[in-house]
């Protein structure tokens, strides 16, 4: 998850070696990211309606999936919990489900090809294509008999 320092900050302790200075920009797992914003280390970038509605665009343009930020779900769920006004937290949530149900229809189709692995989409994203393999494979096997 990406952070920008708000101090100049270090820490080693067991195999974990954090630094990060003032302004600087850098990319830290999610749990270390919120740990550190909320003692008022790093800041965490906030996802906007305005950079939703920009995803949306280019998720609408493609037959594919698009590449998405890494942690973009935990990035979107922070988001909107640290929204203050209940009228854009509630945007940004009509959003995000309109960029999902995008992604949806396109990870349905993905998952009638038959070589799925060489698309690039979230982890949630990838259990959701495997859960749905499996279960349209058992809907098959059903219909069929148990002959595919």
């Amino acid at each position: 998850m990406d952070v920008i320092g708000k101090e100049n900050y270090s820490l080693d302790v067991e195999g974990l070696e954090i630094s990060i200075k003032k302004e600087e920009k850098k990319s830290l797992r999610p749990h270390i990211a919120k740990t550190l914003e909320n003692h008022g280390v790093v800041e965490i970038p906030c996802l906007t309606s305005v950079s939703i509605k920009k995803l949306i665009m280019e998720e609408r343009s493609g037959a594919l999936p698009n590449e998405l930020p890494d942690d973009f779900y935990e990035l979107l769920r922070h988001s909107a919990k640290k929204m203050d006004v209940p009228k854009e937290r509630e945007a940004l949530r009509r959003l995000a489900a309109d960029l999902v149900r995008i992604r949806i229809e396109k990870i349905f189709k993905i998952s009638l090809q038959a070589n799925m692995s060489k698309f690039k989409i979230q982890p949630e994203e990838r259990v959701f294509l495997l859960n749905l393999t499996t279960l349209m494979g058992r809907f098959k096997k059903d219909l069929l008999g148990g002959e595919l």
